[in-house]
């Protein structure tokens, strides 16, 4: 029976299948389209890869092999994942700059071109936010003899998507912020888990979260900051999320934050002292 696909690269899709290898493994590569075929069987934990190409007019299904070291990992990683998730599904994996990962699923550093970021830097570029997603995403792909990374990084996703878990990245910057990504293996890069930021007084930092049915139970409260610089950064980074915040030109190291309105859109209100 199949139960899923899913494009590895251009070339290459996987097939993750219950009981059709090996008698079905030929018909299976078969109804695929022109490239390589990876087929996984859960069910019976096997792997197999065909290679469908065009010769004089027909349609030619060739048997690559069956790769021992990647069933072998594929399958561990799954395993890995469903021992390591909590009761809602999720994996958290504590990770950072020069911070040892408390979790044996990443095979790489994620964070060479992030080392002097913190939660704002997260924060206030998009792009920059996208790469380190796909960073992150990156650092779960094992390197293993003759699978490329584009097959590579597919396997990761389909054993996530397979094992039904989210993937949750906690990030300690080395100033003390934090920020929290999230990857589930539908697509190939984790996105950024809005409301998730925390500054270095362990504050909440805005982002579109803001705008958000949850904004209040986020963003409502008094913040206090270890000095009128940081409170400084923090509102600058607020503006960018249309949050304005009064009285904050003197020395004051305080920020209320309060729920303007329960009707209508949600508007979070602050003010310095």
């Amino acid at each position: 029976m199949i139960v899923g696909g899913y494009a590895a690269s251009a070339s290459a899709i996987i097939v993750q299948c219950n009981n059709c290898l090996p008698d079905g493994a030929f018909a299976t590569a078969a109804n695929q389209t022109l490239g390589e075929v990876v087929i996984v069987d859960n069910a019976k934990h096997l792997i197999t890869r065909y290679y469908n190409r065009m010769e004089r007019g027909r349609k030619i299904v060739q048997f690559v092999d069956s790769p021992s070291d990647l069933k072998n990992w594929y399958f561990g990683f799954i395993g890995d994942v469903v021992a390591l998730s909590d009761s809602n599904g999720q994996v958290l994996i504590e990770t950072g700059p020069g911070y040892s990962s408390n979790n044996s699923l990443m095979r790489r550093d994620p964070f060479a071109n992030y080392d002097n970021w913190n939660a704002y830097n997260v924060i206030t570029s998009p792009s920059g936010r996208q790469q380190l997603g796909e960073s992150l995403a990156d650092s779960l792909r094992p390197s293993i003899p003759g699978v490329s990374e584009s097959l590579a990084q597919a396997m990761v996703s389909a054993g996530t998507g397979y094992a039904g878990t989210t993937l949750v990245f906690r990030i300690h910057w080395r100033d003390g912020s934090t920020s929290m990504f999230t990857y589930t293996g539908a697509s190939p890069f984790a996105a950024y888990k809005d409301g998730s930021s925390t500054d270095k007084n362990k504050n909440p930092i805005v982002d579109s979260a803001v705008g958000g049915v949850n904004a209040g139970s986020i963003y409502v409260g008094t913040y206090q900051f270890q000095s009128n610089a940081d409170k400084q950064v923090w509102v600058s980074s607020a503006a960018l999320y249309g949050v304005t915040v009064g009285g904050v030109t003197g020395v004051g190291t305080v920020v209320v934050c309060n729920l303007q309105s329960t009707e209508g859109p949600v508007r979070i209100v602050c003010n310095g002292r």
